[in-house]
């Protein structure tokens, strides 16, 4: 399958969920003349144009040095050679469709040596976890009707669902993003009372913003805890 088939596949599956072509353009970060050309074959383009910093090849070894996101990648292609779609992937393995369209494309593939999925996955996880949570998933899909979105970490604690959205930096923009993806969780969620949203942060991050006033307006008055990992 080309780059473009599994394009049209991706947009095909997302349409089909109900989502507008809008919308759809947001979440892939495309135009709209980008999504209509892959429903339509009248406006479907000639090649796939490469974009992005990174080549095929660079791509590519990283991915056999990180055998997390090798076998991620087997996994997914074996059950779509298997004959399913992205959205029965995607709910088969808890994860967003946009995740497992990342698994197909080696245009889309993520770059593994980004510092924030290594800090989850070697600080975050098991500070969580010494806490005393019960990991539920990673990047996984949450939420109801419209306001499904994907969560870095879902992890159960003494009865309550917590979602952690996690940083490895704390810009005014990063700062922003993480309590609107947040909120907007919170939001979505059926079941608000049982509900706790918190931000996790490398403890030796420096920013004159994070003051003990920031952090107990966050948590006393929007509801939003932010952790600090060693």
């Amino acid at each position: 399958m080309t780059d473009l088939e599994k394009e049209k596949d991706l947009v095909a599956s997302l349409r089909e969920k109900g989502m507008k072509l809008q919308d759809i353009a947001k979440k892939l970060n495309k135009s709209i003349y980008w999504v209509y050309s892959r429903l339509d074959d009248k406006y479907e383009p000639e090649k796939v144009r490469l974009t992005g910093l990174s080549s095929d090849s660079s791509i590519q070894s990283e991915i056999i040095n990180n055998p997390k996101l090798s076998k991620e990648i087997d996994e997914v292609k074996k059950l779509r050679e298997s004959g399913m779609t992205y959205e029965q992937i995607a709910n088969q393995l808890n994860r967003s469709i946009y995740w497992v369209h990342t698994r197909l494309s080696k245009k889309y593939t993520p770059r593994v040596t980004l510092n924030e999925k290594n800090f989850q996955e070697s600080r975050v996880i098991p500070w969580l976890r010494n806490e005393g949570h019960n990991i539920v998933g990673q990047y996984v899909r949450t939420g109801s009707g419209l306001f499904i979105q994907e969560a870095d970490i879902i992890s159960f604690y003494e009865g309550l669902l917590y979602i952690t959205e996690v940083k490895v930096s704390i810009t005014h923009h990063q700062l922003q993003t993480a309590i609107g993806q947040l909120l907007i969780h919170k939001f979505g969620y059926e079941d608000i009372e049982r509900l706790k949203l918190q931000i996790a942060l490398p403890k030796e991050i420096k920013s004159d913003t994070l003051t003990n006033e920031l952090f107990n307006f966050f948590d006393g008055v929007i509801g939003i805890k932010i952790c600090l990992i060693p």
